[in-house]
């Protein structure tokens, strides 16, 4: 799942927020680093991603991106998965997207520790630009995939992959539909800290 998948499955609190997302911004040795009081939030975030790389639905789904994509699938998944979470945000939750993203926003500034300078550019450039909310909008999950595509060592013109959503959108919603329910129960009965 991609930062807003992984926002919502986040305990409330603006520290283990961050912490679900740092797992996506620092390396493994600044994981390791960073103080005791996010390693709970990023073990979340391991988990969320274990679970999901290895779920029926998403193995299914990536294999069915053609030849040029298959590499950055996983990849895909995620954004794709992000953007279907946006616009069906009501189907799972009363607090309306732009609240939610304002609040996760807002606690950026609360954290307890330093970020290593890298994240702290992220979550930066992800207020300012307003990342999450724009995934709702097909603009929105084009730029990201644009974004992700500069860290490549290889670029590919990730931002034209959005084609497979039109391509096999009633497919991708089915995906989308049958496996995240699974994943917030699976998320609801783990205890990270085991």
């Amino acid at each position: 799942m991609n930062f807003l998948a992984h926002l919502y499955l986040a305990p409330a609190d603006p520290t283990e927020r961050i912490a679900n997302l740092l797992p996506d911004l620092l390396t493994l040795p600044e994981q390791q680093a960073m103080p005791a009081v996010f390693q709970t939030g990023m073990a979340l975030h391991r988990e969320v991603d274990r679970f999901t790389d290895a779920h029926p639905e998403v193995v299914a789904l990536r294999g069915r991106f053609p030849t040029p994509y298959r590499r950055v699938a996983g990849i895909l998944v995620d954004i794709f998965f992000d953007h279907l979470l946006a616009r069906g945000w009501s189907h799972y939750t009363d607090q309306p997207l732009a609240n939610f993203t304002k609040e996760v926003y807002q606690g950026f500034a609360t954290h307890p520790a330093p970020l290593p300078p890298r994240a702290a550019q992220t979550l930066a450039a992800m207020q300012r630009l307003d990342w999450l909310g724009s995934y709702a909008g097909l603009d929105g999950i084009t730029t990201a995939l644009g974004r992700m595509d500069q860290r490549l060592r290889r670029p590919m013109g990730m931002a034209q992959a959005v084609t497979l959503l039109h391509v096999d959108s009633l497919g991708i919603e089915a995906s989308f539909g049958h496996f995240f329910p699974d994943l917030v129960g699976h998320v609801r009965r783990h205890d990270p800290s085991e």
